[in-house]
């Protein structure tokens, strides 16, 4: 993403911030500080305008990205590739269930859906099945489950009327690994509900799935379904490759008018 956004005239900026040498293991407690500490960092090199700073994100990336957005002014623009319009907690096996993905200040982002109930336990019960069958599990009806209990979110919602900028959403409605359509949409209800005096957009490619990429990349860059890294569960990620290359061609011209748009110089 960041050589295709160079490629485009920007600076641009790939900062690991998990699973990579010298940071956490996994996803688990990451401090939105070290990322305030790249925006520090960008504002000092040469030829960076910082009132033009935008964050371009994916799935959890893309749920990081609103985080940012909707924390430091900073941020003038967001775009979000099959994101979150809630907070989630961490992703690191099972020591990690019940733990914060993000925090802030020392303090933990409270993700949705904590605490225990019969139907978490149901879901363990249908992930430990498809681990040891090696079916493929689909985690959008888990999550879509949560988002109709406004007691299960309302602490977690992330408040994108902060975000000083414009705001484009990209999804596709057979999203399999979470419901990026149906938290998109809710994104783009509360931006509206709040007056957001920017130009926001969703982007929905009916019958993609979670992997809308960047275009013309190798086949498998646009899978229907993985392996996780650290739990070994194979995630159905839904769509089919040629619908995913296809939303990802149109998707990236988007994000190419989006960006030129609201942060060229």
């Amino acid at each position: 993403m960041a050589r295709r956004l160079a490629g485009e005239g920007y600076a641009a900026l790939a900062l690991a911030y998990f699973r990579y040498a010298g940071l956490p293991k996994a996803l688990v407690n990451i401090p939105l500080e070290y990322f305030e500490k790249a925006f520090d960092w960008m504002a000092d090199q040469q030829g960076i305008d910082t009132k033009r700073l935008a964050l371009v994100g994916g799935s959890r990336g893309a749920e990081l990205a609103l985080i940012l957005g909707s924390t430091f002014p900073a941020v003038r623009a967001v775009v979000g590739y099959a994101s979150s319009s809630v907070a989630w907690g961490a992703d690191g096996g099972l020591m990690s269930i019940g733990k914060p993905a993000w925090t802030y200040q020392d303090k933990p982002l409270l993700p949705a859906g904590t605490g225990f109930s019969p139907a978490a336990l149901f879901e363990l019960v249908r992930i430990g099945v498809c681990l040891v069958s090696r079916v493929r599990y689909s985690g959008t009806p888990r999550f879509a489950a949560i988002l109709k209990k406004e007691s299960s979110i309302a602490h977690a919602v992330i408040p994108v009327e902060n975000i000083q900028g414009p705001v484009l959403l990209i999804s596709g409605d057979d999203d399999q690994i979470w419901p990026s359509t149906l938290m998109s949409e809710m994104i783009m209800d509360r931006l509206r509900e709040h007056k957001h005096p920017f130009t926001d957009k969703h982007l929905k490619y009916q019958g993609a799935g979670h992997a809308i990429n960047l275009p013309d990349l190798p086949r498998e860059a646009y899978p229907t379904w993985f392996t996780h890294p650290r739990t070994r569960i194979k995630y159905n990620a839904g769509g089919n490759i040629d619908t995913n290359v296809q939303a990802s061609k149109q998707a990236w011209n988007q994000v190419v008018r989006f960006l030129k748009e609201h942060v060229a110089c």
